[in-house]
């Protein structure tokens, strides 16, 4: 038997591994048309050399 509790923390969980898998296949299907980029996106305040603001 479940709490409120433990089926509220289900729920995120599940609602969570749904994002990473819709993330996943946009990344696949980017990949396969060769429009993946690796590195930082313009505009996204990262810098690789570690100077920059961390990404909200």
């Amino acid at each position: 038997m479940f709490t409120v509790d433990e089926m509220k923390r289900l729920g995120r969980d599940a609602a969570g591994l749904t994002a990473l898998a819709e993330l996943t296949a946009l990344a696949d299907r980017l990949t396969a048309h060769g429009t993946a980029r690796s590195g930082p996106v313009r505009g996204s305040g990262h810098s690789e050399a570690g100077g920059g603001p961390p990404c909200a």
